[in-house]
């Protein structure tokens, strides 16, 4: 009894200690804030403390005193986006009060290669002085940040009608997921193809992170394995989803990518091989495991 309150006690304590270390010592400021995490746990305990005007300013103050020391290099977008995305994470609705809690309801906020979400590398290097848009996928509006769903109040036969239709709102991993069990039903190869197509038709609709054929292609191959393995492969998408939960984790790429490489320009518009691990072959129906 008491342990998760203790833990929090900690993990405020923590923070506050964060906080003071860096705005006492420009030499500890420096370390702390050379990683994006860094940043944005700086921006955290800032916004935890402060109205977001106020949090900007002594947030945007600490980081230029630090370029005036000649201690870190000032970067506009890079910082902005730390601040915004989590802002954005604070404001999706828990009672968030320590960065490690937020963190673990928000897990890609400690890679640092979150920014290659929303920005190519190029366009991130021109955002040192001024703010500079991303060219990948907008960044989330703090005062509504949409859950990610695959849209269980529609039916599988509904939820393809409006995929086809180009009526779906709100694309993420899990309609992905969802799609790519669904397109399975043609084969994997025509089903392949029409995932595709969709993505580059959504690609020239929106910037959005699902805009890309190498995490398409990624989703729909774990789709099929897991279904496989799970002998999930015929019935409705809600039941497949009871059995393959893990497939409709967003962030699942991570196993087998690096974040750098699949929102790189080339995997958005192509298919890469994965960098960080082969992907698991899939068995055809016949020698499918037992469970």
């Amino acid at each position: 009894p008491g342990t998760d309150s203790q833990e929090q006690a900690a993990e405020l304590e923590s923070d506050a200690y964060f906080l003071d270390e860096i705005s006492k010592d420009p030499v500890a400021a420096e370390a702390a804030l050379r990683s994006s995490f860094g940043l944005m746990r700086f921006a955290f305990v800032l916004l935890r403390a402060h109205p977001r005007r106020e949090a900007i300013k002594r947030y945007d103050a600490l980081l230029r005193n630090l370029e005036a020391k000649d201690l870190r290099r000032f970067h506009e977008t890079a910082q902005y986006f730390a601040l915004q995305m989590v802002h954005a994470a604070v404001a999706a609705g828990r009672d968030i009060q320590s960065f490690a809690a937020l963190c673990r309801f928000n897990p890609e906020l400690t890679s640092e290669g979150y920014i290659f979400w929303h920005y190519t590398a190029e366009t991130l290097a021109k955002g040192t002085k001024e703010f500079i848009p991303p060219d990948v996928a907008p960044l989330p509006d703090v005062i509504s940040v949409p859950t990610a769903t695959w849209h269980p109040d529609l039916t599988d036969d509904a939820f393809l009608a409006a995929v086809r239709g180009g009526t779906l709102q709100k694309w993420s991993v899990p309609v992905v997921v969802r799609l790519s069990f669904l397109l399975l039903r043609l084969g994997r190869r025509a089903g392949m193809k029409e995932l595709l197509g969709q993505v580059r038709q959504l690609g020239a609709r929106h910037h959005t992170v699902v805009a890309n054929e190498t995490l398409a292609f990624f989703t729909m191959h774990m789709v099929h394995f897991h279904a496989l393995c799970a002998g999930a492969d015929a019935g409705s998408f809600p039941e497949f989803a009871e059995k393959c939960g893990v497939v409709l984790d967003p962030l699942l790429y991570r196993g087998y990518y690096s974040d750098l490489l699949i929102f790189s320009p080339e995997a958005r518009q192509g298919l890469v091989a994965p960098d960080v691990c082969p992907l698991p072959d899939v068995l055809p129906s016949s020698t499918k495991p037992k469970s």
